[in-house]
C-alpha cells in the first residue's frame, strides 16, 4: 500500500507550504472547505514521490483544541472538520528533482509574496543547491515562518 511520507512539500496554483503531518493535512475550516482548499493539491512527499489529491469532502466536525484560535471558529460558525481525501490514479509516481525544482521556480516568479522574505535570496539558493528532494522540503522546513 502506498504512503504519504511526511512533511511534505504542499502545491497549490502558486503557493507553496509544507505539512508535517496527516492530521495537518486533513484538518480544514468551513471557510477552507467552501474555497475547496484541498481540491486539485499536489503533494511531494519526503520519499520523493508526488501525490495529487483531486477533491476532499468533510467526514466530521472536530471539537476545538485547547487553542484560541480554534476556539473563536469554533464559535462563530468556521469550525473545522476533518476531510478525507481523493487521490489521483497516477499518484505516488516517483517525482525528479528538477521537476520539484521547476515547481518551486515557478512559484517564486509568479507569487509576489516570496519577494517579501528577508532572506529570499538566501533561501532560494538553498533550494537551487539541493540535491534530493528530501533537501528541499527540509529547506522549506528551516526558513518556515
Amino acid at each position: 500500500m502506498d504512503t504519504i511520507v511526511f512533511p511534505v512539500l504542499q502545491f497549490r496554483r502558486t503557493t507553496i507550504a509544507t505539512v508535517g503531518s496527516l492530521e495537518k493535512l486533513t484538518r480544514l475550516s468551513r471557510i477552507g472547505i467552501k474555497k475547496r482548499l484541498l481540491d486539485d493539491v499536489e503533494l511531494v512527499d519526503h520519499a520523493g514521490s508526488s501525490i495529487r489529491i483531486v477533491s476532499a469532502e468533510p467526514i466530521h466536525m472536530l471539537p476545538p483544541r485547547l487553542a484560541m484560535g480554534e476556539f473563536i471558529g469554533y464559535a462563530t460558525g468556521n469550525p473545522r472538520y476533518k476531510m478525507k481525501l481523493h487521490f489521483a490514479e497516477d499518484s505516488f509516481k516517483p517525482v525528479s528533482l528538477e521537476q520539484v525544482k521547476a515547481k518551486v521556480r515557478r512559484s517564486f516568479s509568479k507569487d509576489p509574496w516570496w519577494e517579501g522574505l528577508l532572506d529570499f535570496e538566501e533561501f532560494r539558493q538553498a533550494v537551487e543547491n539541493a540535491s534530493s528532494v528530501t533537501e528541499i522540503i527540509d529547506v522549506f522546513e528551516q526558513y518556515k515562518q
